[in-house]
């Protein structure tokens, strides 16, 4: 599950520095399943997705907001999977922060995750194709979505 209980001891960092040096930097080609941009300004949801993404063999980039986020894609657009993004955060949100990265690229899949999504939000989401996903969250739900959309991508 995502969350746990305050009373729960926190998991262990990854042994590894965020961001995930890229192939090119590490020598190795890609995670066997990819790299998965993942932006949230809660450094707790990070960690958990984080996780459990790398457990599943998926390389991550993180950062903490939209204009962070758009700066990492910026850097390797071709480097990523897939995007996913928590919708409200500062400086920049993750739905402008998106459909900025729509305009660059049609075949990248970006998925937008927030616990407070109304249907204005919701509509606009839709309506541009990202997937929502609606906080909490099981792992399980999480990696079904990704394999989904990783498999169904347009490629480039």
């Amino acid at each position: 599950m995502l969350f746990r209980s305050p009373s729960a001891p926190p998991p262990p960092p990854p042994p590894f520095a965020n961001p995930v040096p890229p192939p090119a930097a590490s020598g190795q080609a890609a995670g066997p399943r990819g790299r998965i941009l993942v932006v949230d300004d809660s450094a707790m949801i990070r960690q958990a997705v984080l996780r459990t993404l790398v457990l599943n063999n998926y390389e991550v980039t993180q950062a903490e907001n939209g204009r962070l986020g758009l700066e990492a894609w910026e850097k390797e657009p071709a480097a990523f999977k897939l995007v996913l993004s928590d919708v409200f955060m500062p400086e920049m949100d993750g739905l402008s922060m998106a459909k900025e990265i729509r305009q660059r690229s049609r075949t990248v899949p970006i998925m937008l995750m927030s616990s407070k999504l109304d249907e204005n939000t919701r509509w606009i989401a839709e309506e541009a194709g990202f997937r929502l996903l609606p906080k909490p969250f099981k792992d399980e739900v999480l990696l079904i979505l990704i394999d989904r959309l990783i498999r169904t991508s347009r490629p480039a």
